[in-house]
């Protein structure tokens, strides 16, 4: 079973050192000594054991440098997941994707290990999921489906995805929380889209694992410069208002750093023996809706409470 970020299914091209090529860097570099240039002594002359070298070679190529506890971001090739992850890239936190396409992963975060680690898969491989979240420590879910019917369907995306990942997720006990990007349902199919919407919020709420559903307003394509935001805790779908995808990921990227800032805190309160500091936290559970509006807030509804602890 393949594990760790990378292709399974794509060949790495290891160069390995040779005669024929080291021959030619004694003819091109003028290494025989002949007439007034010499730099040195002939690379084919050093009695090299091009074997050793070449597995050599294949073992460092292997060998690469995984960013430590990431962010995993399921769906991050949606309008709102590839904003969420820039906007967490953008903010020096680490990066993991989920992605069956790795060349369309690849094309969009770039060459896997730059900006973020690729891991090949998807989330209906329990197998795959359990590479992906071996080290996380949150997990961004923002995978949806485009038909009532299929492996792209409404169920296999946002319900049954979403189950499988909770069901690897509680192997790790480093998972801090789970963001479940769930915008209302639209178009010609949108009961049926938001029967498995809803069943996987129901599936999320059930599961133990600390959470914050964010339920985006409409989607815009809007760009330019950021907007005002107005977040609220929702007891029902939105069905008023826009949202740009890269304002929502203000929203999600800012609970990664707060988790991230308590979490450092409380470690280095128990290093010192020290009593915990009193931080702004988010909510262990949490239903927010997130909609461009005048105000930037994080208020309540009726019930009274907010996102802050």
């Amino acid at each position: 079973v393949w594990r760790g970020p990378g292709n399974p299914n794509k060949k790495v091209e290891v160069y390995k050192p040779n005669f024929a090529d080291d021959l030619v860097d004694d003819l091109t570099s003028k290494r025989f000594g002949n007439g007034w240039a010499f730099y040195g002594e002939r690379e084919t002359l050093k009695e090299k054991d091009y074997e050793a070298l070449g597995e050599e070679a294949e073992e460092m190529a292997k060998q690469r440098f995984i960013k430590k506890d990431p962010a995993l971001i399921l769906g991050a090739s949606t309008p709102f997941g590839q904003w969420i992850a820039m906007e967490a890239m953008k903010r020096d936190i680490n990066v993991r994707i989920l992605a069956a396409d790795f060349d369309q992963a690849e094309f969009l975060f770039g060459t896997d290990g730059s900006n973020a680690d690729i891991y090949f898969g998807d989330t209906s491989n329990l197998d795959q999921l359990d590479n992906a979240l071996d080290g996380a420590q949150s997990i961004i879910y923002a995978d949806e489906g485009s038909l009532p019917f299929g492996p792209n369907s409404f169920q296999a995306r946002n319900e049954d995805g979403l189950k499988k990942t909770l069901e690897v997720a509680k192997r790790y006990p480093s998972i801090r929380r789970v963001i479940l990007v769930t915008s209302q349902a639209a178009g010609p199919f949108a009961s049926a889209a938001q029967t498995h919407k809803d069943a996987a919020e129901q599936a999320l709420r059930a599961s133990g694992l600390p959470y914050v559903i964010l339920r985006p307003a409409k989607l815009s394509e809007e760009f330019g410069s950021p907007k005002e935001i107005s977040v609220t805790a929702a007891s029902a779908q939105s069905n008023g208002g826009n949202v740009r995808p890269m304002d929502l990921a203000q929203v999600a990227a800012t609970i990664l750093l707060m988790d991230e800032v308590a979490a450092k805190a409380e470690q280095r309160a128990q290093e010192a023996a020290q009593a915990v500091p009193n931080l702004p936290r988010v909510k262990p559970a949490l239903t927010l809706s997130v909609v461009n509006g005048p105000d930037r807030s994080v208020s309540c509804g009726a019930d009274g409470c907010s996102a802050f602890e």
